[in-house]
């Protein structure tokens, strides 16, 4: 029966070869070709940028690039900007809906001083509570974007999906178990079997989701 290891018990076993010279050989060499590729990878990388101010590497994650070019300047919009948007979307339920106006549905509002829809009752411009919405929850998930990326945010804190004090990393250990076809049973035990709670982080994915949405429905109007 295969003994059950864990995850950096499996790891210590490990060698590239029983001898401990050749090991050593044989990693220091490992570890000078990825030096050496990297190295290659960062010449490439900058004449990329240089000859047509994109590197491959940007694709790798497009939304993380994406992100990082669109937030500060959505940010500064939001801090100067000197127009308003035409409407886009509806708030159904909590949801967000695309809305279409139809020309023959709009009226003069007097007493607001502007074209409304008569089957909304809203105006067919944003006002400047709704349009300030728009952007900052744009802003929200092009935040959360960078954030699931960044070594020093750790959105599992944020949320607190674990208790506070408890160490997803110390506190969880992983155990390994190869079967008789080579491959190798993973299972999970935490410390006082504490379960993660994913309620506070689902609900900002889903005002990521709401906030990439208005992004799309309002990719075109955002202008100063």
């Amino acid at each position: 029966m295969s003994k059950k290891e864990t995850f950096e018990e499996l790891m210590r076993s490990f060698r590239f070869h029983k001898n401990p010279i050749l090991n050593w050989a044989f990693a220091e060499s490992n570890y000078l070709y990825h030096t050496f590729l990297n190295g290659k990878w960062k010449v490439k990388n900058t004449l990329q940028k240089l000859t047509r101010g994109f590197s491959d590497s940007d694709c790798w994650n497009l939304p993380q690039s994406t992100a990082k070019f669109m937030l500060p300047r959505i940010k500064h919009l939001r801090k100067n900007y000197h127009s308003l948007a035409n409407r886009h979307h509806l708030i159904i339920d909590d949801k967000i809906v695309p809305y279409v106006g139809k020309e023959s549905d709009f009226d003069f509002n007097e007493k607001l001083g502007c074209y409304t829809d008569k089957t909304t009752g809203l105006g067919i411009s944003l006002d400047q509570k709704e349009y300030e919405y728009v952007l900052d929850e744009i802003i929200f998930a092009l935040q959360t974007i960078l954030d699931e990326d960044d070594i020093n945010v750790r959105l599992e804190e944020v949320y607190e999906v674990y208790p506070q004090g408890f160490d997803p990393i110390k506190d969880r250990q992983m155990f390994l178990t190869k079967e008789s076809d080579g491959n190798y049973l993973v299972e999970f035990e935490t410390k006082d079997n504490i379960q993660p709670d994913y309620s506070k982080l689902n609900k900002a994915y889903e005002r990521q989701r709401n906030g990439l949405m208005l992004l799309g429905l309002y990719f075109k109007d955002l202008w100063d």
